[in-house]
């Protein structure tokens, strides 16, 4: 067993099920997100919930790691039409602390930043509650099969766009991808 098998052994879903054990049988995408107030972490949802088919017929399951409750957080997702989803809250962000997605404040500002703020604040609103998380916690994607980690997506700031369908499909033995 890997190194993460205990944590992912511990890591219930909303439906009372163990990532580990989620992973013996399919790839599982663990997606880090922001405060659900952050316009970065409305647009990772929108975007998701339009791929999320595709996801699904690779046999990917998709599990969301937040810091909302349960509750915030599936208003959130039914919002961007992603209702069902299996995700975890983790108000203490004990889970971001131990797969390494980190807080930021340099991520935050830049033109690039500031570019996509602009946009996504028009498209899909702002709100900054303590109880939607942590303004400076970075988002992450973490690929796991079978109790390992096969693939770690880290954010060099919140406008970086992953290609969910791709980090799927990569057999790259590079662990790590750093996305601007």
């Amino acid at each position: 067993m890997g190194a993460y098998s205990d944590i992912l052994e511990v890591m219930i879903t909303n439906r009372d099920k163990d990532v580990y054990t989620l992973s013996t049988s399919n790839k599982v995408m663990l997606i880090f997100l922001r405060h659900f107030g952050c316009m970065s972490c409305r647009a990772t949802l929108d975007d998701l919930s339009k791929i999320r088919g595709s996801i699904e017929a690779t046999g990917t399951i998709i599990v969301f790691v937040h810091m909302a409750e349960d509750a915030i957080a599936e208003s959130y997702f039914e919002r961007y039409n992603l209702s069902g989803v299996q995700h975890i809250s983790d108000p203490d962000m004990s889970l971001y602390e131990l797969f390494g997605v980190a807080r930021g404040v340099g991520q935050l500002y830049n033109l690039k930043v500031w570019k996509e703020i602009a946009i996504n604040t028009m498209k899909y609103g702002l709100a900054i509650k303590k109880e939607l998380g942590v303004v400076r916690q970075m988002p992450g994607v973490i690929m796991i099969k079978n109790g390992e980690v096969i693939k770690r997506i880290v954010y060099e700031n919140i406008a970086a766009k992953p290609n969910y369908l791709e980090i799927i499909n990569d057999d790259d033995p590079d662990i790590e991808i750093r996305i601007k």
